[in-house]
């Protein structure tokens, strides 16, 4: 957290280099969670109780409207795969041994508008998601009124926000560097076009870390 605020007070010193108002960002982002149980240190390694890896990339397109203020739009590509289970035992090596996992791989596209705020190399993001889906074959337990199982999810119109903090590293007048952390949160209540069985709504957050480049080219 400590190195976190250095890093982003060392950019907010920069020179603010800006000159023309266009900015395309490209960013990827990486997150691999894992969990395991052991009888104690130095034993082998059982079947993890969660394992999930996700890939993220990310498209977005600003223009200052002031020094300050810019207006554009975004596209976001999730993929990952999900695994989890309930630890059931220890054989008799001492590696665990889990209940069949649940999970499986998944993908999510968002697209939408965006506002920034921007003093020096800093900058905040709001957004919203105009069109947001998401395929997901480890989710069964979520079906469509019908039944249905393998429609895509998709949000609450008044759920489906993303926020984002950040700042540049200047390499050249018109490239950068970008450092950010964003966050994002959907209520899924709809699959293939249908409400979920027994109205259920099914929430969903994440905080994840991107690096990119952002180029302002010249008009």
């Amino acid at each position: 957290m400590h190195c976190g605020i250095v890093i982003l007070a060392s950019l907010a010193l920069t020179a603010d280099v800006r000159a023309d108002p266009l900015r395309l960002d490209s960013s990827l982002g990486f997150s691999n969670i894992q969990q395991q149980a052991k009888p104690r240190v130095g034993t082998p390694r059982g079947e993890r109780l969660v394992d999930q890896t996700a890939f993220t990339l990310a498209l977005a397109a600003s223009y200052d409207v002031h020094r300050h203020l810019a207006v554009g739009a975004f596209a976001e590509l999730d993929v990952g795969v999900r695994r989890a289970g309930e630890l059931e035992g220890f054989d008799s090596d001492g590696r665990a041994t889990i209940d069949p996992a649940i999970g499986g791989s998944y993908s999510e596209i968002w697209t939408g508008v965006a506002v920034r705020g921007q003093w020096r190399n800093l900058f905040v993001d709001l957004g919203y998601a105009l069109f947001a889906r998401r395929w997901d074959s480890g989710r069964d337990d979520l079906p469509a009124a019908d039944g249905g199982t393998d429609g895509a999810f998709s949000p609450q119109r008044s759920v489906r926000w993303l926020a984002a903090i950040g700042g540049t590293i200047q390499v050249r007048p018109c490239l950068a560097v970008v450092l950010r952390l964003e966050w994002r949160i959907r209520y899924y209540d709809e699959r293939d076009g249908q409400p979920l069985m027994d109205g259920i709504i099914h929430g969903t957050q994440e905080f994840r870390p991107l690096v990119g480049v952002a180029w302002r080219p010249r008009l």
